[in-house]
């Protein structure tokens, strides 16, 4: 039998009676991001603003909800391919680096190897 599937009115449900430890439960059962954004989109239809500050602190603290557009912060271990651009004559890559723990002005080591490059912060 296969997992049962759960929608965005369970979820609200969930939450209105059992508040955060129902939808951790859901969280962790890999109820899909969409059923979560489309229920906390109805709770702030029903004008219950305290609930859905709640309820949207809840989806921020698991990465569900995020003010980011396209693709999700890479995070260590992943593998992303990223375009070539050229500014002025010459090839570039704009690489995220956040996952190595720089904040915006710090400096991060590069080694141009043969085939690769190399980030490292010093």
């Amino acid at each position: 039998m296969g997992k049962k599937r759960i929608d965005h009115r369970e979820v609200q449900l969930k939450f209105y009676n059992e508040g955060v430890v129902g939808i951790e439960h859901l969280l962790n059962e890999g109820v899909s991001d969409y059923v979560f954004k489309k229920a906390l989109s109805q709770i702030k239809k029903s004008g219950n603003m305290r609930k859905a500050e709640e309820f949207s602190g809840l989806l921020r603290r698991y990465g569900i909800l995020t003010n980011r557009q396209g693709p999700k912060k890479p995070v260590a271990g992943d593998v992303r391919r990223y375009r070539t651009q050229d500014v002025k004559g010459s090839l570039f890559v704009r690489l995220p680096v956040h996952t190595l723990g720089v904040e915006n002005g710090e400096e991060v080591e590069v080694r141009f190897l043969d085939d690769s490059l190399q980030v490292v912060v010093p």
